[in-house]
């Protein structure tokens, strides 16, 4: 073929030069291709992996939302198991200042 097209010939040889044990995995990954660039025919499989990429991000970032959510409802269920007890949820009241305060005076005393 002409003018960008795919060189069978080209193909054909590359697929000649494989070893033995590897045909079969070149075969599928020639069929492979193929397909994709049927569904995408300027980039290829290079716009198949952008495509899944971006999706995979998507199914990332909303992971993240659901995670934190869950972390919300898992406190507000503790407090209310705590509620329901008669007891009152602690709270801490040490900051991450205090807490290194302290740990460079347990250095000083203790080296």
């Amino acid at each position: 073929m002409q003018g960008g097209g795919v060189n069978i010939n080209a193909v054909a040889c590359a697929a000649c030069s494989v070893p033995f044990h590897l045909e079969h995995k070149t075969a599928q990954t020639l069929i492979f291709e193929a397909k994709v660039r049927s569904q995408f025919p300027v980039l290829g499989s290079l716009a198949l992996q952008a495509w899944i990429k971006a999706r995979i991000m998507e199914c990332e970032k909303e992971l993240e939302v659901v995670k934190k959510e869950l972390a919300v409802q898992e406190e507000k269920k503790k407090s209310q198991d705590l509620k329901s007890r008669g007891k009152q949820p602690m709270v801490c009241a040490t900051t991450t200042t205090t807490k290194k305060w302290k740990v460079k005076q347990h250095q000083a005393l203790f080296g």
